[in-house]
C-alpha cells in the first residue's frame, strides 16, 4: 500500500512539474532558432552564406544549444510547477498528510537523473557530431563567398566573428578593393588587424586555398593576453584564409570524447569537463528548485520565478567564466570547472537545511 502511494506521488508531482518543462522548453527552443535564423539569414542576405545552408545550420546550432536549454527549461518547471502547489494549497495538505519536503527531492531526483541521461547524451555525442558538420558547412560557405557579392561600405563577419572585412571602394570588373580593413582571429589569444590601401583576390585553381593579398599596408599582431603585440609594414602581404580560419576553430569542441581524455592541451580539457559536468548541473538545477518554489499561499505561482532567474544567471556566468580560464590555461584542470558547480551544490545544501526548511523536514 505505501508503494502504490509513493508512486501515485512521484506522478503526481512529475506530472505537474512536466507541464511546464515542456512549454519552456518549446518556448526556449523556439527563441533560439529564431534568434539564429535572423542572424544566419542576414548573412545569406549579405552574400556570405548559401540560403540551402541556413535550416542545416539553424538545426545544427538549435541542438547544440538544448544541452543548456533543456536544464534550465527543469530548473524553472520545478519552481513554477511546485509553485503552483505551494499557491493552492496542496503543498500543506501534503505536509499535513506527512509528505515532507524530502519526498518532493526524492520525486524531482527521479525526474533529474532521467533528464540528466538525455543531457549526458547530448553534450557527450551529439554535441561534437554537431560542431563537427557546423564547421564543415561553414567552411563550404567560406570557399565559395568571392567579391563579386560584397557592397563598399559595410562590415563583413564571418560565421563564428573570426573574420571581419571592410572595403571603402570595391572594383568588381578588376575584384580589387581600396582602403580595406581586415582582422581574423589566430587561435585564443592573438587577433591580426591590417589595414591596407588596396586588396584583391587572385585567380585560383579549384582545390586551391583561398589567397587575399594585401598591398601598401600595415599589419598588426595583438596579444590579448599580454603586451607582445607585433606592427609589420608592408608593401605586399599574401593571407591564406583557410589556414587562418583552421587555426581560429577550436577543434576541441569537434572532437569526439573519448579522444579528449587524456589531453594536456587546455581547450581539450576545458571541453572534456564542460561534457561531463552537463549532467551533473542538470541534476543540481533540477534539486535547486525545490526550495525556490517555497511560497506562501495565494502568492502566485511566478512570485519565485524571477529570484531562480536570476541565481541562474549568476551560476551560467560564472560556468563560461570558468570555461573561459581553463581554455587560456589561465586556471589548470583543477579546480577546473567544477567550482561553480561546487557552489551550486552549497547554496541548494543551505537552503534545504536552513531555518526555512525546518518546518518542511519536521513533517
Amino acid at each position: 500500500m505505501l508503494r502504490v502511494f509513493n508512486q501515485i506521488i512521484d506522478r503526481y508531482v512529475i506530472h505537474e512539474t512536466s507541464k511546464p518543462l515542456i512549454a519552456i522548453s518549446s518556448l526556449l527552443v523556439a527563441l533560439f532558432a529564431s534568434y539564429s535564423s535572423a542572424h544566419l539569414l542576414t548573412q545569406a542576405a549579405d552574400g556570405l552564406l548559401p540560403y540551402d545552408t541556413v535550416a542545416k545550420l539553424i538545426f545544427l546550432k538549435t541542438l547544440i544549444a538544448t544541452e543548456d536549454l533543456i536544464p534550465v527549461s527543469l530548473y524553472l518547471a520545478v519552481v513554477i510547477g511546485l509553485g503552483r502547489l505551494y499557491s493552492d494549497n496542496e503543498m500543506t495538505a501534503f505536509f499535513a498528510s506527512g509528505i515532507s519536503e524530502m519526498r518532493i527531492l526524492g520525486s524531482i531526483l527521479r525526474q533529474s537523473i532521467l533528464i540528466a541521461i538525455l543531457v549526458g547524451s547530448l553534450s557527450l555525442f551529439i554535441r561534437p557530431w554537431a560542431y563537427q558538420h557546423t564547421y564543415s558547412l561553414t567552411d563550404e560557405a567560406a570557399a565559395a563567398f568571392s567579391l563579386d557579392k560584397m557592397e563598399a561600405n559595410r562590415f563583413y563577419v564571418g560565421q563564428e566573428g573570426d573574420e571581419v572585412i571592410f572595403a571603402e571602394q570595391i572594383d568588381h570588373h578588376e575584384d580589387r578593393m581600396r582602403n580595406v580593413f581586415f582582422s581574423s582571429r589566430q587561435g585564443e589569444n592573438v587577433t591580426l588587424v591590417i589595414y591596407a590601401q588596396h586588396a584583391f583576390k587572385p585567380r585560383q585553381n579549384p582545390g586551391e586555398p583561398r589567397t587575399l593579398v594585401f598591398l601598401q599596408g600595415r599589419g598588426y599582431l595583438l596579444d590579448r593576453k599580454g603586451t607582445r603585440d607585433l606592427v609589420i609594414k608592408f608593401d605586399r602581404m599574401n593571407i591564406k584564409l583557410d589556414e587562418m580560419r583552421k587555426s581560429a576553430v577550436d577543434r576541441s569542441k569537434m572532437t569526439a570524447t573519448d579522444a579528449l581524455f587524456g589531453s594536456q592541451d587546455p581547450q581539450a580539457i576545458a571541453e572534456l569537463q564542460w561534457r561531463l559536468f552537463r549532467p551533473f548541473s542538470t541534476v543540481l538545477l533540477g534539486l535547486l528548485g525545490v526550495p525556490l518554489s517555497r511560497a506562501r499561499p495565494r502568492q502566485g505561482r511566478f512570485t519565485r520565478a524571477a529570484i531562480a532567474v536570476m541565481v541562474y544567471a549568476v551560476y551560467y556566468n560564472l560556468c563560461v567564466i570558468a570555461e573561459s580560464w581553463v581554455r587560456d590555461g589561465t586556471v589548470g584542470p583543477i579546480p577546473g570547472l567544477w567550482w561553480p558547480d561546487a557552489l551550486l551544490a552549497t547554496l541548494l545544501l543551505v537552503l534545504l537545511v536552513g531555518p526555512t526548511a525546518s518546518r518542511h523536514f519536521a513533517r
